[in-house]
C-alpha cells in the first residue's frame, strides 16, 4: 500500500494537475530534474526495479526522438553546432530539445 492511497481523489488530482503545471511552465532544469527524480522514484516504490529499467528503455527512446526532432526542426538560437542541408542546428534548440523531452 502506498501513501496516496490514504488521500481523498480530489486531492491527489489537484496534487497532480500542480506538479505536472509546474513542471511543464517553469521549463527549469533544476524543476525538471527534480519532478524526473522524483517520479522515477515513485515508480521504483510501487513496480520494482525491474519493471521501471523496462519502462526506461521505452522512455529514453521517446525522449531521444524528441530530442532529435526539436533540434532538427527548430533553428532558434544563436550558437549553431553544426549545419544539417544548410540548416543550423544551433546549441540552444539542442537544449530546449533535451528539457522537452525530459518534461515529457
Amino acid at each position: 500500500m502506498n501513501a496516496f492511497s490514504t488521500y481523498h481523489p480530489l486531492i491527489l488530482v489537484a496534487y497532480f494537475v500542480l506538479v505536472c503545471s509546474v513542471t511543464i511552465l517553469s521549463m527549469h532544469p533544476i524543476v525538471i530534474a527534480a519532478a524526473l527524480i522524483g517520479a522515477i522514484s515513485y515508480f521504483i516504490m510501487l513496480k520494482g526495479v525491474r519493471v521501471t529499467l523496462k519502462e526506461l528503455v521505452y522512455y529514453s527512446f521517446l525522449a531521444l526522438l524528441i530530442f532529435l526532432s526539436y533540434g532538427a526542426f527548430v533553428h532558434n538560437g544563436y550558437t549553431p553546432l553544426f549545419f544539417l542541408n544548410d540548416q543550423p542546428i544551433t546549441l540552444q534548440a539542442l537544449l530546449k530539445g533535451t528539457a522537452i523531452a525530459l518534461t515529457v
